[in-house]
Protein backbone atom coordinates (compact mmCIF):
# COMPACT_ATOMS: atom_id res chain seq x y z
CA UNK A 1 0.00 0.00 0.00
CA UNK A 2 1.37 3.31 -0.97
CA UNK A 3 2.42 6.30 -3.56
CA UNK A 4 0.36 8.38 -1.98
CA UNK A 5 -2.08 10.72 -4.52
CA UNK A 6 -1.57 14.45 -4.50
CA UNK A 7 0.62 15.04 -1.99
CA UNK A 8 3.23 17.96 -1.32
CA UNK A 9 6.70 15.69 -1.65
CA UNK A 10 6.17 12.83 -3.99
CA UNK A 11 7.96 9.61 -3.44
CA UNK A 12 9.01 8.38 -7.09
CA UNK A 13 10.59 5.18 -5.42
CA UNK A 14 7.42 3.89 -3.37
CA UNK A 15 5.79 2.57 -6.60
CA UNK A 16 9.05 0.47 -7.88
CA UNK A 17 9.43 -0.76 -4.21
CA UNK A 18 5.57 -1.51 -4.28
CA UNK A 19 6.00 -3.63 -7.19
CA UNK A 20 9.73 -4.90 -6.29
CA UNK A 21 7.32 -6.26 -3.04
CA UNK A 22 4.36 -7.56 -4.94
CA UNK A 23 6.68 -9.45 -6.82
CA UNK A 24 7.94 -11.37 -3.67
CA UNK A 25 4.56 -13.12 -2.89
CA UNK A 26 3.07 -13.39 -6.46
CA UNK A 27 -0.54 -15.03 -6.48
CA UNK A 28 -0.98 -13.51 -2.85
CA UNK A 29 -0.47 -9.28 -2.64
CA UNK A 30 -2.39 -6.81 -3.38
CA UNK A 31 -1.51 -3.60 -4.08
CA UNK A 32 -3.50 -0.03 -2.96
CA UNK A 33 -2.09 3.26 -4.33
CA UNK A 34 -3.02 6.56 -4.92
CA UNK A 35 -7.03 7.08 -5.05
CA UNK A 36 -7.53 3.44 -4.06
CA UNK A 37 -5.49 3.25 -0.98
CA UNK A 38 -8.50 4.88 1.18
CA UNK A 39 -8.72 4.26 5.00
CA UNK A 40 -11.22 1.54 4.43
CA UNK A 41 -9.67 -0.23 1.66
CA UNK A 42 -6.75 -0.89 3.49
CA UNK A 43 -8.55 -1.84 6.46
CA UNK A 44 -10.91 -4.35 4.42
CA UNK A 45 -7.67 -6.17 2.85
CA UNK A 46 -5.54 -6.67 6.25
CA UNK A 47 -7.24 -9.94 7.21
CA UNK A 48 -6.15 -11.21 4.28
CA UNK A 49 -2.32 -11.20 4.12
CA UNK A 50 0.38 -11.72 6.46
CA UNK A 51 2.58 -9.22 5.35
CA UNK A 52 1.91 -5.83 4.58
CA UNK A 53 4.25 -2.76 3.24
CA UNK A 54 3.34 0.67 3.54
CA UNK A 55 5.20 2.88 1.13
CA UNK A 56 4.70 5.87 2.17
CA UNK A 57 4.85 9.56 4.58
CA UNK A 58 4.74 9.14 8.40
CA UNK A 59 4.08 11.85 10.46
CA UNK A 60 5.07 11.87 13.47
CA UNK A 61 4.58 14.58 16.61
CA UNK A 62 7.43 16.49 15.61
CA UNK A 63 8.75 19.81 18.08
CA UNK A 64 9.00 23.12 16.70
CA UNK A 65 6.58 22.40 13.54
CA UNK A 66 3.94 25.90 13.35
CA UNK A 67 1.09 22.90 12.45
CA UNK A 68 1.73 20.89 15.74
CA UNK A 69 -1.54 21.86 17.47
CA UNK A 70 -3.45 19.97 14.31
CA UNK A 71 -1.48 17.23 15.18
CA UNK A 72 -3.21 14.86 17.40
CA UNK A 73 -1.53 11.34 16.72
CA UNK A 74 0.98 9.72 14.41
CA UNK A 75 -0.44 8.02 10.96
CA UNK A 76 0.46 7.33 7.46
CA UNK A 77 -0.45 9.41 4.57
CA UNK A 78 -2.57 7.32 1.92
CA UNK A 79 -3.53 10.94 0.23
CA UNK A 80 -3.22 14.17 0.12
CA UNK A 81 -6.30 14.86 2.08
CA UNK A 82 -6.47 10.93 3.75
CA UNK A 83 -4.76 9.08 6.37
CA UNK A 84 -4.28 6.06 7.87
CA UNK A 85 -3.68 6.93 12.22
CA UNK A 86 -2.47 5.16 15.10
CA UNK A 87 -5.47 5.60 16.85
CA UNK A 88 -7.65 3.60 13.78
CA UNK A 89 -4.49 1.27 13.85
CA UNK A 90 -4.42 0.01 17.17
CA UNK A 91 -7.88 -1.04 17.26
CA UNK A 92 -7.85 -3.49 14.81
CA UNK A 93 -7.62 -7.26 14.73
CA UNK A 94 -4.33 -8.01 13.07
CA UNK A 95 -3.01 -11.00 14.81
CA UNK A 96 -2.49 -12.98 11.78
CA UNK A 97 -0.34 -10.43 10.23
CA UNK A 98 3.67 -11.24 10.85
CA UNK A 99 5.53 -8.56 9.58
CA UNK A 100 4.67 -5.18 8.66
CA UNK A 101 7.21 -2.94 6.87
CA UNK A 102 6.61 1.00 7.41
CA UNK A 103 8.41 2.14 4.72
CA UNK A 104 8.10 5.78 5.51
CA UNK A 105 10.12 8.74 7.81
CA UNK A 106 9.79 8.10 11.66
CA UNK A 107 7.01 5.56 12.11
CA UNK A 108 8.96 5.08 15.77
CA UNK A 109 8.70 8.76 16.81
CA UNK A 110 5.89 9.63 18.72
CA UNK A 111 4.83 11.35 21.71
CA UNK A 112 5.14 10.72 25.46
CA UNK A 113 2.30 10.66 27.49
CA UNK A 114 2.50 10.65 31.38
CA UNK A 115 2.88 6.91 32.19
CA UNK A 116 2.78 5.58 28.74
CA UNK A 117 5.38 4.67 26.67
CA UNK A 118 5.98 6.22 23.06
CA UNK A 119 2.47 6.65 21.33
CA UNK A 120 3.89 5.86 17.51
CA UNK A 121 3.00 4.04 14.29
CA UNK A 122 4.57 0.99 15.01
CA UNK A 123 3.02 0.80 18.71
CA UNK A 124 -0.40 1.03 17.04
CA UNK A 125 0.69 -1.81 15.01
CA UNK A 126 1.72 -4.21 18.25
CA UNK A 127 -1.52 -3.26 19.89
CA UNK A 128 -3.17 -4.13 17.35
CA UNK A 129 -1.72 -7.53 17.45
CA UNK A 130 0.95 -7.49 14.56
CA UNK A 131 4.30 -10.15 15.53
CA UNK A 132 7.14 -7.65 13.92
CA UNK A 133 7.05 -4.18 12.60
CA UNK A 134 9.71 -2.77 10.86
CA UNK A 135 10.13 1.12 11.72
CA UNK A 136 12.73 3.96 11.30
CA UNK A 137 13.72 6.83 13.68
CA UNK A 138 14.31 9.28 11.70
CA UNK A 139 13.38 10.88 8.04
CA UNK A 140 14.85 8.03 5.70
CA UNK A 141 16.27 8.60 1.84
CA UNK A 142 14.05 7.24 -0.68
CA UNK A 143 16.56 5.87 -2.59
CA UNK A 144 17.84 3.74 -0.28
CA UNK A 145 14.92 2.63 1.48
CA UNK A 146 13.16 0.82 -1.18
CA UNK A 147 16.41 -1.90 -1.12
CA UNK A 148 16.54 -2.24 2.50
CA UNK A 149 12.78 -2.90 2.81
CA UNK A 150 12.30 -4.72 -0.13
CA UNK A 151 15.12 -6.71 0.85
CA UNK A 152 13.92 -7.36 4.45
CA UNK A 153 11.01 -8.81 2.87
CA UNK A 154 12.54 -11.16 0.30
CA UNK A 155 14.89 -12.45 3.12
CA UNK A 156 11.80 -13.55 5.39
CA UNK A 157 10.50 -15.01 2.39
CA UNK A 158 13.53 -17.15 2.07
CA UNK A 159 12.47 -18.15 5.75
CA UNK A 160 14.52 -16.47 7.73
CA UNK A 161 13.90 -13.96 11.02
CA UNK A 162 12.48 -11.02 11.38
CA UNK A 163 15.55 -9.96 12.52
CA UNK A 164 17.92 -11.81 10.48
CA UNK A 165 16.11 -10.61 7.50
CA UNK A 166 17.01 -7.06 8.44
CA UNK A 167 20.22 -7.66 8.67
CA UNK A 168 21.15 -8.99 5.69
CA UNK A 169 19.47 -6.99 4.12
CA UNK A 170 21.64 -4.04 5.58
CA UNK A 171 24.70 -6.05 5.08
CA UNK A 172 23.64 -6.57 1.52
CA UNK A 173 22.95 -2.55 1.15
CA UNK A 174 26.21 -1.76 2.65
CA UNK A 175 28.28 -4.42 0.42
CA UNK A 176 26.43 -3.31 -2.79
CA UNK A 177 26.91 0.91 -1.60
CA UNK A 178 30.73 0.40 -2.01
CA UNK A 179 32.83 3.68 -0.19
CA UNK A 180 30.64 6.29 -1.40
CA UNK A 181 27.84 8.33 0.37
CA UNK A 182 25.58 5.84 0.05
CA UNK A 183 27.44 4.47 3.11
CA UNK A 184 26.88 7.12 5.28
CA UNK A 185 24.79 6.08 7.87
CA UNK A 186 22.06 7.79 7.37
CA UNK A 187 20.86 5.68 4.48
CA UNK A 188 20.51 2.59 6.77
CA UNK A 189 21.03 3.35 10.28
CA UNK A 190 17.89 4.66 10.92
CA UNK A 191 15.97 1.00 10.34
CA UNK A 192 14.87 -0.86 13.42
CA UNK A 193 12.79 -3.84 14.11
CA UNK A 194 10.53 -4.38 17.05
CA UNK A 195 8.54 -7.15 17.95
CA UNK A 196 8.89 -10.83 18.44
CA UNK A 197 12.38 -11.99 18.22
CA UNK A 198 11.80 -15.37 16.27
Amino acid sequence: MGAPAGVAAPLPQAAREIADAAGLFPNAATILSGAAATPEAVIAEIPGHTHLLFSTHGVAFEAGLPWLDRIKEPYLTLSADRQLTARQIQTLDMRSVRFVALSACQTEVGQTFEGDEVFSLARAFLVAGVSNVLVSLLKVPDLSTPRIVVGTLRELRGGKTAAAALRLALEAYLNDAGSGQARRPIFWAPWLLIGRAS
